[in-house]
């Protein structure tokens, strides 16, 4: 089974980011790493477990040299990685709740990836 099931970011109908493919999805993450992305997350959400995986949500701000006045734009998305276990923060080792949770490492937006 895999780690990976899905990844979304979007800011409108027509501003649409989605992806089943954790390869397509590390390369999405380099090509705003060029474009010295910086994110803002100002809100994070796990929706439960659903086949293994845990599903979340989140709300962020954006800015970029290929954004708009490479001024803060809001941004949503959704995603789903295996199980909650992997995603429980170290100091909450056991029984996390929705409020421990966090992306992981591996999930790490900002992170380059080469």
């Amino acid at each position: 089974m895999t780690e990976f099931q899905w990844y979304s970011v979007t800011q409108t109908a027509t501003q649409h980011y989605v992806t089943y493919d954790r390869r397509i999805m590390l390369r999405y993450f380099a090509a705003r790493h060029r474009q010295r992305e910086k994110l803002g997350l100002t809100r994070f959400k796990f929706n439960g477990v659903s086949g293994g995986f845990g599903h979340f949500e989140y709300s962020l701000t954006r800015s970029a040299r290929d954004l708009v006045d490479g001024d803060p734009q809001p941004y949503h998305g959704k995603g789903a990685r295996l199980g909650p276990t992997r995603f429980c923060s170290p100091s909450y080792p056991a029984g996390c709740s929705t409020t421990c949770w966090a992306m992981p490492p591996s999930m790490t937006m900002l992170a380059p990836v080469m």
